[in-house]
């Protein structure tokens, strides 16, 4: 199973800002800012990764992966990416669900995609 370490702070840090910007509705406001769901894309710090992702999305190190991200994080990505984003926004701890993914070849990877918020 291929299994990535992130740093979502820098995303969380993000969504607080806008709420102390007063927005209230985050769907509608990504609805009509879609250009913050790229933001919050580039704020993402990855921490480590496992053989198996390298072997999944087509990588020989970790290197080549983490370097063409935006091949891999893309098209039907944004989507199920925005609804992590009400995660956090809404303060789950815990979020699972399927979504798609590209390797560096770009072909199309469906994924389960599961994450947890670290103490």
């Amino acid at each position: 199973m291929g299994r990535w370490e992130q740093d979502f702070s820098g995303i969380k840090r993000r969504l607080d800002g806008l709420r102390a910007e007063g927005v209230t509705d985050l769907a509608a406001h990504l609805q009509a800012h879609p250009e913050i769901v790229d933001e919050c894309l580039a704020l993402i710090v990855m921490l480590d990764l496992n053989q198996k992702t390298l072997e999944l999305y087509g990588a020989g190190t970790k290197e080549e992966l983490l370097s063409n991200l935006p091949l891999v994080f893309r098209d039907e990505m944004r989507r199920h990416f925005r609804d992590e984003l009400m995660d956090i926004w809404n303060g789950r701890l815990v979020s699972e669900r399927e979504g798609v993914n590209y390797t560096l070849q770009g072909n199309t990877l469906h994924i389960r995609l599961r994450w947890s918020v670290l103490p």
